[in-house]
């Protein structure tokens, strides 16, 4: 586990300023990215898969070059950027 921990912190290193400068792009008519947050699974094994989820203006592609920064073998899904909050919780929801 401590190989698959410390492979986790070697990526993490490596991809925080390259997200991080996504909140400090200047802005642009559509897709500025707002919040960034990168998700992590925590069972062993399985710490080498993430999910990054970027909420950005309108419903343009907040262009996020991921061949920039990722590590040579990785593979990035992306299902889209068409997505809007619908309902949020605990917060949310009320009509």
């Amino acid at each position: 586990m401590s190989e698959e921990q410390a492979a986790r912190e070697a990526f993490l290193k490596a991809v925080n300023p390259h997200l991080a400068a996504l909140l400090e792009r200047p802005l642009r008519r559509t897709g500025n990215v707002s919040k960034v947050e990168l998700l992590g699974d925590q069972s062993w094994g399985n710490l080498h898969r993430y999910l990054l989820l970027v909420e950005a203006d309108g419903v343009g592609d907040p262009g996020i070059e991921f061949g920039l920064f990722l590590p040579p073998g990785a593979t990035v899904t992306e299902i889209g950027w068409g997505y809007m909050s619908l309902e949020e919780w605990p917060n949310g929801g009320e009509h």
